[in-house]
């Protein structure tokens, strides 16, 4: 008796196995778009890969976001504090520091991903060393402002400037993303 309830009990989870398997296998092959779930050359399965054309406009995407979100910080100090005329002038010559800085940036890591292979997951739109940096500055400017290390007046000024700068980069990599055939055919004259 107890083994036939045993193999009763080992039958409906075999079978609760296999719809799972089913289900899973839906998802993986069905549902998922044919970009996400790629095989390679080499017969390896990689997962949320994407054409490296498309790893423009996620990076355009982050940049974006996070500058917008940065730029509004500054934005919203500015409200707070009694602004002095000098205090946009800060802000613009944050910018322009940034904007250069992030401008080549931008066109570094253009050029690293157009010359990667059609397909690569799609966290590549930033290497480690991008990776880092950007850990770095979250960490340190979200730990500052906790603190209150830096003043309203210099959130302001400071936050505007950079917000801005990353917004225009992230706008560069949308550039980028819809002039994607003119820039593979000038590589070696526009990314230089």
């Amino acid at each position: 008796m107890y083994k036939k309830n045993l193999s009763k009990i080992y039958f409906k989870d075999l079978q609760k196995k296999k719809w799972l398997f089913g289900k899973i296998f839906l998802l993986r092959c069905v549902i998922m778009p044919k970009n996400v779930y790629r095989i390679d050359k080499n017969g390896d399965e990689t997962m949320f890969s994407v054409k490296k054309r498309t790893l423009l406009l996620i990076a355009g995407i982050v940049w974006f976001i996070a500058g917008f979100n940065v730029a509004r910080l500054g934005f919203l100090s500015y409200f707070m504090i009694k602004s002095q005329w000098y205090f946009y002038i800060f802000s613009i010559i944050v910018f322009a520091l940034f904007a250069k800085m992030f401008f080549k940036m931008s066109m570094n890591h253009t050029k690293r991903i157009v010359s990667y292979e059609d397909y690569r997951p799609f966290w590549h739109f930033f290497d480690l060393k991008a990776y880092i940096i950007m850990t770095c500055m979250m960490s340190m400017g979200i730990g500052f402002r906790i603190m209150g290390i830096f003043p309203d007046n210099f959130v302001a000024y400071f936050y505007s400037g950079l917000g801005c700068a990353l917004t225009l980069a992230g706008v560069m990599f949308f550039i980028n993303y819809l002039c994607y055939a003119e820039i593979v055919e000038n590589l070696p004259k526009t990314l230089k």
